[in-house]
């Protein structure tokens, strides 16, 4: 919706931090599968015809080139990282919601031109985005209150996020406030479908979460309305493999 009426095309090339990392992730996710298809095939190469040959020479250049490919790969998710890593220890934040380019041109100038394109030091994903362990791990009440009331945690890993980033977004102190602060408003956006959803959820979980750990799941902040603003963040702001939000 944004960008289909745009014709400045400086806009175009480099849309956000999320699409940059979710291309990043597909591409590598089709290029390995490929290398992988490639390598599973057991191959006779000393008793090769002439032809066989020159077909495995095809081959092996394939798979050379593949090999690049996802180290450039790799090279390039790293600069985005730094990049990110960039902004948020020079609290560079967007403007505006969602966080594309062409809502927040300065905020994106600033970060592509500022942010460290090339480094030795190895950043990693998570020092960048927002997960659930990366939450779970820094709460420990809040770990044990869900593991105790929610069972398989893996089978409902979209509603312990949901929960976290609810919680998360109550702390005043969160490293992630600016992101929550541009958010909030986001509840606006959902259709009826969404939100009797999140009522029905909503149900389900309250007040029997709050009469179980009252301390963890106050209902002034666990509400219907927070629930319609954590379920628009993974929809909109997450990537998967791993399962994160992009806060910038």
């Amino acid at each position: 919706m944004y960008y289909s009426s745009c014709n400045d095309s400086q806009l175009l090339s480099f849309v956000g931090f999320r699409n940059e990392l979710a291309m990043l992730s597909t591409t590598r996710a089709l290029l390995q599968s490929r290398l992988q298809a490639i390598k599973s095939v057991a191959l006779d190469r000393q008793n090769a015809t002439w032809w066989q040959k020159f077909a495995l020479m095809y081959r092996d250049g394939q798979e050379d080139i593949l090999n690049y490919t996802l180290s450039a790969i790799e090279n390039m998710k790293q600069r985005t990282i730094h990049r990110m890593m960039h902004a948020l220890n020079n609290n560079i934040h967007p403007e505006k919601a969602p966080f594309i380019s062409i809502l927040n041109p300065t905020y994106c100038q600033a970060v592509l031109e500022e942010g460290s394109s090339e480094t030795n030091s190895l950043i990693t994903l998570d020092n960048v985005v927002i997960t659930l362990k990366q939450m779970l791990d820094k709460d420990k009440a809040f770990k044990d209150a869900v593991t105790q009331v929610i069972d398989d945690a893996e089978e409902n890993e979209d509603v312990l996020f949901m929960l976290a980033l609810i919680r998360e977004r109550a702390n005043h102190h969160s490293r992630w406030k600016f992101f929550f602060d541009l958010t909030t408003s986001s509840e606006q956006f959902h259709d009826e479908e969404s939100q009797m959803e999140m009522q029905e959820l909503h149900a389900s979980l309250f007040p029997a979460l709050t009469e179980e750990c009252p301390d963890i799941f106050p209902a002034h902040i666990f509400t219907v309305d927070a629930l319609l603003w954590a379920d628009f963040i993974l929809n909109n702001y997450s990537i998967d493999n791993p399962l994160a939000i992009v806060p910038l």
